[in-house]
């Protein structure tokens, strides 16, 4: 059901590593899935804080890009919208950013997984208590915070698989 139990997946990639992130967002849509997780693959980057090569992210939601790159006005969610666009800004002072859309469901391996760890975020927000209370309460400007939140499942971060 749209609305209803609702979660945000991210599978990250380089040549030498993988992570892999769910986030539990309690009641929601799915446009507000598809926002949290541009927001939060562009947090995670910025959160690293070590030097970045060109970052490519991935998504198979047209609107969810258009939002993120001004080709489209958000109607609703506009607080995760600005956010993802805001951490994308942050982003590309850093290094080079290409947003880009994909087929869904097409068998494409990153996106596949993505759409996996988004699952299990929807599963953990169906659970009696699960997820956020409202998303908008974990919504902050400090990259760290937002993806360090309780909600999040995944790689831990302070392993050794830092980008290369």
């Amino acid at each position: 059901p749209n609305p209803g139990p609702c979660g945000a997946g991210v599978f990250v990639s380089s040549p030498t590593n993988a992570w892999e992130f769910s986030v539990a967002l309690g009641r929601g849509t799915n446009a507000i899935g598809e926002l949290w997780a541009l927001a939060f693959a562009c947090a995670l980057m910025l959160a690293l804080d070590v030097p970045l090569p060109p970052i490519f992210i991935a998504t198979d939601s047209m609107l969810s890009l258009d939002i993120i790159e001004y080709r489209s006005r958000p109607k609703k969610n506009i607080e995760i919208a600005h956010l993802a666009r805001y951490y994308l800004w942050r982003l590309r002072e850093r290094t080079s950013v290409i947003p880009f859309w994909v087929a869904g469901h097409a068998g494409i391996q990153g996106i596949d997984h993505a759409d996996h760890m988004a699952t299990l975020g929807v599963l953990n927000s169906a659970k009696v208590g699960g997820g956020m209370s409202h998303y908008t309460n974990f919504i902050t400007k400090d990259p760290a915070a937002f993806v360090d939140n309780p909600h999040t499942l995944g790689t831990d971060l302070n392993a050794d698989k830092l980008p290369p």
